[in-house]
């Protein structure tokens, strides 16, 4: 279970709760894709209290692959400090991970999300990328109304 810190009852004890992280397990299906927007949607409206390092930010951690992208997979939403990120660029850059970056001037986390993972999914369909699928990850930043959603994929 995650670490926790909030409040709760426990046999009549008011509990703390704080989550290091939130699990699904899903896929790819449009049934899949409503249950990641939902999840989105409860954290972003605070049902989920993710616990944030200072200075941290929200990732979004792809594992557990039953097999490729038409299969069953975890997708776990957690805090992690900023030099994670700094972490998966330096991974990146030694040849663990490719990455794709979708973008929007408006905002739209959603369409930049899209965006990156329809081009994770036409290199692949190519045979331009080959995916390990072992752990992938996901960050989507927004300043200055312009989003970004970088997505790492592992490489074999």
């Amino acid at each position: 279970l995650p670490r926790t810190k909030g409040r709760t009852r426990n046999r009549g004890r008011d509990m703390n709760y704080q989550l290091r992280a939130v699990t699904i397990r899903t896929n790819n299906s449009l049934e899949g894709m409503t249950q990641i927007g939902n999840l989105w949607t409860d954290i972003m409206n605070g049902k989920f209290n993710l616990d944030l390092p200072p200075n941290g930010t929200i990732i979004s951690r792809y594992s557990n692959y039953e097999s490729d992208e038409s299969g069953n997979y975890d997708l776990s939403v957690m805090g992690v400090k900023k030099d994670f990120v700094e972490q998966l660029e330096t991974e990146a850059k030694e040849g663990r991970f490719r990455v794709y970056r979708g973008e929007t001037d408006d905002g739209d986390v959603a369409a930049a999300t899209e965006q990156a993972w329809q081009r994770v999914w036409n290199d692949t369909q190519s045979g331009e990328l080959k995916r390990a699928f072992t752990v992938d990850y996901e960050l989507s930043e927004v300043e200055s109304g312009k989003t970004s959603c970088t997505v790492y994929i592992a490489l074999p």
